[in-house]
């Protein structure tokens, strides 16, 4: 999935200056197989530091004044950075471009399921301004495998600008080694609705 998920990186119309990829603490070869696979690279190994801690990495090398982002295991569709740049440099000169995502449920080769979400904050149907995501601060808030749900919700006390495209960007593909799938429900939801009580009670504070 990782090849593949580089490879619809590769094959945009408007190729990425830079490619990053943050290898957290694999045992199975993935970074020598990710740079065969993208020679021009910037290929990041190091310990486990868990989703936030993989973000944190690879913001801190990007050289570039917007930033997107892919899990290793979904695809961006074709024209998605092309898009997105396009709105990005817009009259409305926004902080954020989100555009919509299919979600695809996989047993091996086999799709069994697709479901469309259309416009969400999910960070790899997203172009951010690079300076946007540095304000906002480290994706590693504690927040165990909810931590981008954690930064989305400090991210909006920024009143960040927002362009909305209900245009499908990307695949995010839901199958049994999904980081998630390895908590169970009971521990996934606890960790989940503790982080929605925070928002609520930060949006709170905020009014009075």
């Amino acid at each position: 999935m990782l090849l593949e998920a580089l490879a619809s990186i590769q094959e945009q119309s408007l190729p990425p200056r830079q490619i990053i990829v943050v290898d957290d603490g694999s045992t199975d070869g993935t970074a020598v197989r990710a740079q065969a696979a993208a020679p021009t690279a910037t290929v990041i190994t190091q310990q486990n530091r868990g989703i936030g801690g993989a973000l944190d990495a690879g913001v801190a090398v990007c050289t570039s004044s917007f930033v997107a982002f892919l899990d290793h295991d979904d695809l961006w569709l074709p024209g998605k950075a092309e898009a997105q740049m396009s709105r990005m440099l817009g009259e409305e000169r926004p902080d954020v471009v989100s555009g919509g995502v299919v979600n695809r449920w996989v047993r091996g080769c086999h799709v069994f399921r697709e479901e469309l979400m259309g416009s969400a904050r999910v960070l790899g149907a997203s172009l951010f301004k690079t300076e946007f995501v540095r304000s906002v601060g480290s994706f590693s808030l504690d927040a165990g495998h909810h931590e981008v749900i954690a930064w989305w919700s400090l991210a909006a006390r920024f009143a960040p600008r927002v362009v909305r495209d209900e245009d499908v960007v990307l695949v995010r593909r839901i199958h049994g080694a999904n980081s998630t799938m390895g908590l169970t429900k009971e521990t996934a939801d606890s960790d989940l609705f503790r982080r929605l009580r925070e928002h609520i009670h930060a949006k709170r504070d905020e009014r009075t």
